[in-house]
């Protein structure tokens, strides 16, 4: 079997990792030179390919398709409801369902769905559950541009959520409800889960550069200091007086207010369940003392994400799983 490759393109961040088999070696991480991930200059396009093509070279990677992971704050996303359909009756209609939840014009971006549950059995009026993704073209045809210009092609183009989640939850037989939660730098992801099936997904603004900005405002220090201050101490309450997670407590409360908001739309939208864990990945994840204090916050376990368990794994980043988590599940269990 060939091995497989997969770069996840964040907006602060490009990580690398391949796979053979059950061993996985991650490749690496470099900062993203244009900051984002929707290249609209040709400048933007040479700057991300070059950064790509170096990764790729020091590697002594010869394969040439790659798996591509994007972030959510790029993709329009929906778990939505249909009456129950045939693949192919399900093909004719998508489209016209998906311009009722798409908020741009179709023709503008590239269309891709996936059947959550199809009931089997039917006594009248059961719904089945469709992902439904869109990207926009201009996206699509940067990314495609960028690794053309370096001579690799992609496989296929992902949102970080659905990668994440099959990494870190999926498949794990996890009875009860789980969120996953993909905390990235500009951005928070959410998916809520129940019997390894989505029942829908949520994302909102606000993530990791949120927190450094907070603590460079309220403390007075620059940007390279507060993110070192967030990376070394965390919210830990006891440490530097407890001024770290006042300064952040503003950004940490809408996060939490979110989780909540989609908890409270679970059990409305499903009578009888509960939610039994979140699972976080992302850079975010790794904050010192972020897991406790949402444990208390949300009243709900919460752990992080590995999205290594069952591999073996090689590399000098290995131990960090919640930073990987989105290109493991795009490959090894993709």
């Amino acid at each position: 079997m060939p091995a497989r490759l997969g770069i996840d393109l964040g907006s602060s961040s490009i990580k690398l990792a391949k796979v053979n088999g059950k061993k996985v070696e991650v490749l690496g991480m470099i900062s993203n030179p244009v900051g984002k991930v929707v290249v609209e200059t040709e400048k933007e396009r040479d700057a991300l390919a070059e950064v790509i093509k170096r990764m790729v070279v020091e590697h002594k990677i010869s394969e040439r398709r790659f798996k591509i992971v994007v972030p959510e704050s790029v993709v329009y996303s929906r778990v939505i409801n249909l009456p129950v359909l045939s693949d192919a009756e399900l093909s004719s209609a998508i489209r016209w369902e998906a311009e009722q939840y798409i908020p741009v014009p179709l023709d503008e971006v590239e269309l891709s769905w996936e059947v959550v549950d199809r009931p089997v059995k039917r006594t009248g009026g059961e719904k089945m559950r469709v992902y439904l993704a869109a990207a926009d073209k201009k996206l699509v045809n940067g990314l495609m541009e960028v690794f053309a210009e370096i001579g690799l092609e992609p496989e296929r183009i992902e949102p970080e959520l659905v990668t994440t989640s099959r990494a870190i939850a999926l498949e794990r037989k996890l009875t009860g409800a789980t969120m996953v939660a993909i905390m990235g730098a500009t951005g928070m992801g959410i998916g809520v889960f129940e019997n390894d099936q989505l029942l829908f997904v949520y994302k909102f603004g606000s993530g990791g550069v949120a927190l450094t900005r907070s603590i460079t405002a309220s403390l007075q220090l620059t940007l390279q200091q507060a993110e070192e201050y967030k990376r070394t101490y965390g919210v830990q309450s006891n440490v530097l007086e407890g001024k770290l997670l006042l300064a952040m407590k503003p950004v940490l409360d809408g996060v939490i207010g979110e989780m909540k908001r989609a908890v409270s739309y679970y059990t409305q939208s499903f009578p009888g369940g509960q939610m039994a864990r979140v699972i976080i990945a992302g850079g975010v994840a790794l904050t010192p003392g972020l897991v406790q204090w949402m444990t208390a916050q949300l009243g709900v376990e919460v752990a992080i994400g590995n999205p290594f368990e069952g591999l073996e794994v090689t590399g000098d980043q290995s131990k960090l799983g919640a930073v990987y988590a989105p290109v493991i599940g795009a490959t090894a269990r993709g």
